[in-house]
């Protein structure tokens, strides 16, 4: 064998070395790519998952509060209905009361002794 030969050997196998190496390295590079873009779609999901269920407690609560503002508010709506009833009642007996005394105090006036 000529020493043409050898280096054409030599060369032929070390390129087909370098072919295989370089077949390995992209298919280890590939599969690793797709092992991470999997990873990062069953995270991303799950994020979204849990983004779907903070809206709905948010959403629940907001409901839930809504309604307990409603139920608070026609409370006091009551409360104040209710307190202005008495105010009235109070303003009505005070009024009453104080009639009863100045009737008494003209009535003392108009029969007393200064005639």
């Amino acid at each position: 064998m000529t020493l043409t030969n050898k280096i054409i050997l030599l060369v032929s196998f070390m390129f087909l070395i370098s072919l295989s190496v370089f077949y390995w390295f992209t298919n280890f590079l590939f599969q690793h790519t797709s092992t991470f873009k999997q990873s990062m779609a069953i995270e991303k999901q799950q994020l979204q998952e849990r983004l779907d269920e903070g809206i709905a407690e948010i959403h629940h609560k907001g409901t839930q509060l809504s309604q307990e503002i409603v139920g608070d508010l026609k409370k006091m709506e009551d409360d104040l209905v209710n307190n202005q009833r008495k105010a009235e009642e109070f303003d009505k007996a005070f009024l009453e009361g104080q009639n009863g005394v100045f009737d008494a105090i003209d009535a003392f006036g108009s029969g007393g002794p200064a005639k």
